[in-house]
C-alpha cells in the first residue's frame, strides 16, 4: 500500500488588472486617487509601481496618491512578481489631473452700475 502524496501547483501571477478610486480618469487638483492591483495567484507576489516608467511607492497591492498635482498625470503600471514561478503580471492605466483656472472672476467691489471716479489732485 501507497502512502497519498499531496501535490500543491504554484502557478501565477496571471491576468493583472488595476482598479482606481474613484473610477474615472480625470481627476481635480488637491484629490485623492487609489489604484490597487488585482493578480490571479495562488502564492504570495512582490508588487512594484511605476508612473510613467519611474518607480513610485506603494503599499503592496495598493498605491495612493493623495493631494494630487499636475505632474501626477499619466501611466500608473503594477508589475506582480514571483520569485517562486518566475513570471510576472503587468497591468497599465492612466489618469489627467486636472486644475482650476488661474484666472478667477473676483465680484466687483460695488454694483455694475455704479460709476468711480478718481481723480488726484497736486498737493
Amino acid at each position: 500500500m501507497s502512502n497519498p502524496t499531496n501535490a500543491f501547483i504554484l502557478d501565477g501571477p496571471d491576468s493583472a488588472s488595476i482598479t482606481i478610486i474613484p473610477e474615472r480618469s480625470m481627476h481635480a487638483v488637491g484629490a485623492t486617487v487609489t489604484f490597487t492591483c488585482s493578480v490571479v495567484a495562488n502564492h504570495e507576489l512582490d508588487f512594484h509601481w511605476y508612473h510613467d516608467n519611474s518607480t513610485v511607492q506603494g503599499d503592496g497591492q495598493q498605491l495612493i496618491i493623495p493631494g494630487l498635482l499636475l505632474s501626477h498625470t499619466g501611466n500608473y503600471t503594477c508589475s506582480a512578481s514571483s520569485g517562486t514561478t518566475n513570471k510576472k503580471g503587468l497591468a497599465t492605466t492612466s489618469i489627467v489631473v486636472i486644475g482650476r483656472s488661474r484666472l478667477m472672476r473676483s465680484p466687483l467691489p460695488f454694483p455694475r452700475s455704479t460709476c468711480a471716479v478718481l481723480a488726484l489732485s497736486p498737493e
